[in-house]
């Protein structure tokens, strides 16, 4: 590991320590993008933020309603600034690395969210993410509003009954449903934008970024036996066959009761490299 993500490590591990409440998320997320843009300007991004929420905040009054500053956000991201989801090129790391988000105004729907419950937080809108399958949302005004916002598709708003429908045409039906519709923390906002990350970078085997996105999802989960194969099955496509050894070892002692067996094989292969072979 370079002393460089060493860095990174260590800023993330604090941004994601202590309660749910205390985690930074924003700058957390801006943290995974120094994976791939390590001499990224942070305080930027911030400003920027904190400039569309300036603008918003110039228009509200005391009296406005839940929806009608959801509208006001919805004006100044994507009439304004232009934010709209990258349909045309969906699986791009770069929808993943908040950074790129803001400078090309192009993002998945994670990613989007977090942008929008950043600004809405700004302004006194409280706003929680939902990890609807497949497709993340927004939900403005606690729990017992009903009010989901689809940042991906330019902030359309969408109802409980239609979000009901779409779980039963996904083979959720009542309770089972219930808990994709309830809010997600924010740990797990993040675990879900280095999967996304994972899974970009995989289709283009940039082993090396998928590493270090790899680590970082492991201080978030130091318990994943998947993650500790998906590290040493890395290493070992970067021919770093000692760290695949050590991994796939670990990955072993978690699987105990039922190991891959072809993972076996592999290590029985590796050991020759861990004794200096």
């Amino acid at each position: 590991m370079s002393k460089s993500f060493q860095d990174i490590r260590s800023t993330f591990s604090e941004a994601t320590n202590g309660a749910n409440e205390k985690v930074d998320l924003l700058g957390a997320a801006l943290t995974i993008a120094r994976i791939a843009f390590p001499d990224i300007e942070t305080v930027f991004y911030l400003g920027e933020l904190e400039q569309f929420s300036r603008s918003i905040r110039q228009q509200i009054d005391q009296s406005m309603s839940d929806e009608e500053l959801i509208n006001l956000v919805n004006i100044e991201l994507f009439q304004k600034q232009g934010f709209r989801g990258n349909k045309e090129d969906y699986y791009n790391p770069e929808n993943s690395y908040l950074n790129r988000v803001l400078d090309r105004r192009l993002g998945i729907p994670l990613t989007l969210s977090l942008i929008y419950m950043e600004v809405a937080e700004r302004i006194g809108l409280k706003c929680e993410g939902i990890g609807f399958p497949s497709h993340f949302l927004v939900r403005c005004g606690g729990e017992a509003s009903g009010v989901y916002v689809d940042v991906f598709n330019e902030g359309q708003l969408i109802t409980r009954p239609i979000l009901d429908f779409w779980l039963e045409e996904q083979g959720f039906f009542g309770s089972t449903g219930e808990p994709m519709l309830a809010a997600i923390t924010r740990r797990q906002i993040l675990q879900r934008m280095l999967v996304n990350l994972r899974l970009a970078l995989r289709r283009i085997d940039d082993f090396d970024h998928w590493l270090l996105a790899t680590e970082l999802q492991l201080v978030l989960e130091p318990w994943s036996s998947a993650l500790f194969l998906e590290r040493g099955m890395v290493h070992f496509s970067r021919k770093s066959f000692k760290n695949s050894y050590e991994d796939l070892r670990r990955y072993i002692e978690l699987e105990a009761v039922n190991p891959d067996k072809d993972v076996l094989r592999i290590i029985e292969v590796l050991k020759k490299y861990h004794n200096g072979q």
